[in-house]
């Protein structure tokens, strides 16, 4: 606790600081110009630092046993682009699979193991910063630090967003729950930093959910300490997930008085909120939506479109930060940007899908970052490609594309990125016991379809031959079993219970053409 206290004042001291030096729209410009000029010098850092100058860093024994030293990188990237490195990196066994970087598996690579813990990947060169729970893609809660500099660093998009789409001057809300979940106060401290704050955070509460007292007591001083910055944080005000009139009375009144205004938040609480516009009789139209999360496929597009808004599509995550801005002038409804003097990539053709979608390893670039991430499998694949669209950020360099992100070992539904591990561990290891029968009983599907609408829902199959059974409390323990272990997961749970995520069906898991029944599957229930 000690340590989280020096952490989180060290935190709050720097916000003055942080939120006196704002990024104008030109700034903005020219750091992420710069930054583009510096990736190489910039990796090269961050690798110096993060990895060769840390003994204890996973990455360093796979470097040694592909014989490649500091200054091998360095002469490499004097003559070649990064990814082009990076590529052979991957191919002589530098990279990190999903289950590795959460410490459930050792790596093994050429017959060698070693062992890993998920907090190794942690940015040593951090030591200052908010601590929070992740709430754990590996089953368990994750700590990690978000440092201030991160989200200076992360700010510049915002302003480039902002010009985009024109809403430097219209009302701005933020959909979000409070901690100990980041989402909602990471976003509004970017908007303060690039001098546009956000008129309202409206808190996505839950019933029978109470703030923790540590947790209200450092969001009150983070939210004091902005206003003193003359940058002010909103105080949170409750607006559940079932219940957004709240937020629909204050687009109502934004576009009333000012034409139009903007809100963030997920996709899933973006189509929510239509779905609930569209009962009252409400036109969306002026209503601009910064969206992300989740996927935005095209049935949740086209129910969102239809009330006249607009959804601007971003790509992110908690290890890496910001990933993809929608594209000015895109193919699709979901194309993005790869905001590539942040992140970059190399895509594995030989997992490529039948629609053309490859798996994605991941590098970061700044190394502000809470996590060191050099070619790491986060499970998400996409549709890359390059083409000139002559948007914003392509006039910044970033020339690559990808659509049709999607995630090859999570659930993602209402915002939330599930570990099918999680899914897999109820099935064959929970259910069984509760119920009886074997693992080939149960079987979770993720789909999209007419009876749920265009929102995710996650059903749960169970053999008919088991009898009868009581679902309330079979859907009871498996939500206690996502809630496990801490309040993030506790949130999750809460949420997706709230908004009947979770279904159960009497039916038998399905069989793929080969004869395989696996334990999570996407498609019709």
């Amino acid at each position: 606790m000690s340590a989280r206290l020096s952490s989180s004042w060290r935190f709050i001291a720097g916000l003055p600081r942080f939120l006196k030096e704002p990024i104008s729209y030109d700034a903005a410009r020219a750091i992420i110009l710069r930054r583009m000029e510096e990736r190489n010098q910039n990796f090269l850092r961050m690798v110096r630092r993060c990895v060769y100058d840390n003994p204890s860093s996973p990455y360093l024994p796979l470097l040694r046993d592909a014989g490649c030293a500091y200054g091998d990188l360095e002469s490499y990237l004097a003559r070649h682009e990064l990814e082009a490195l990076l590529a052979r990196l991957k191919n002589a066994g530098v990279w990190i699979a999903f289950d590795e970087y959460k410490g459930r598996t050792p790596i093994v690579r050429s017959g060698k193991a070693y062992p890993v813990r998920e907090t190794d990947f942690d940015n040593a060169m951090l030591r200052g910063g908010w601590e929070f729970s992740t709430g754990g893609s590996s089953g368990r809660p994750s700590r990690m630090l978000m440092d201030l500099d991160f989200l200076a660093d992360r700010s510049p998009y915002e302003q480039i967003m902002l010009r985009l789409l024109d809403i430097e001057r219209v009302p701005l809300a933020v959909w979000y729950p409070k901690l100990p979940a980041s989402i909602g106060l990471t976003a509004c401290l970017r908007y303060a930093k690039v001098g546009k704050p956000a008129d309202h955070w409206f808190d996505m509460k839950l019933a029978g959910r109470a703030m923790p007292a540590w947790h209200s007591w450092a969001l009150s001083a983070i939210v004091g300490v902005s206003r003193l910055a003359g940058a002010p944080v909103p105080s949170a005000v409750a607006a559940p997930i079932d219940a957004p009139g709240i937020i629909l009375d204050w687009i109502v009144e934004s576009v009333a008085q000012h034409g139009r205004c903007a809100l963030q938040c997920n996709v899933s609480s973006v189509v929510r909120l239509c779905r609930a516009a569209t009962a009252r009789g409400i036109d969306l139209r002026g209503v601009q939506f910064l969206a992300g999360s989740e996927p935005l496929t095209p049935a949740k597009h086209a129910e969102i479109v239809a009330t006249g808004a607009r959804v601007f599509l971003r790509y992110f995550a908690i290890d890496l930060g910001s990933i993809g801005a929608g594209c000015g002038a895109p193919d699709g409804a979901d194309e993005v940007h790869l905001l590539s003097d942040n992140v970059t990539l190399v895509s594995s053709s030989a997992t490529a899908d039948d629609d053309g979608a490859a798996r994605l390893y991941f590098t970061s670039i700044m190394g502000s970052g809470p996590k060191v991430v050099i070619n790491v499998e986060f499970g998400d694949q996409a549709v890359v490609s390059a083409r000139a669209c002559g948007c914003p950020y392509e006039e910044l360099g970033f020339h690559t594309h990808l659509s049709r992100v999607r995630s090859a070992t999570r659930s993602t539904a209402e915002g939330i990125a599930l570990p099918y591990a999680d899914l897999i561990r109820i099935a064959e290891d929970v259910l069984p016991c509760l119920l009886g029968g074997s693992v080939l009983d149960y079987q979770w599907v993720e789909d999209e379809e007419p009876e749920s609408g265009s929102l995710t829902r996650v059903w749960l199959r169970i053999a008919p031959r088991l009898g009868p059974i009581d679902e309330a409390a079979v859907l009871a323990r498996v939500l206690e079993e996502i809630g496990r272990p801490d309040g993030v997961r506790r949130f999750y749970a809460q949420l997706w219970e709230q908004t009947k995520t979770i279904g159960i069906v009497r039916q038998s898991p399905a069989t793929t053409p080969s004869g395989k029944t696996p334990a999570v599957m996407k498609g019709r229930h």
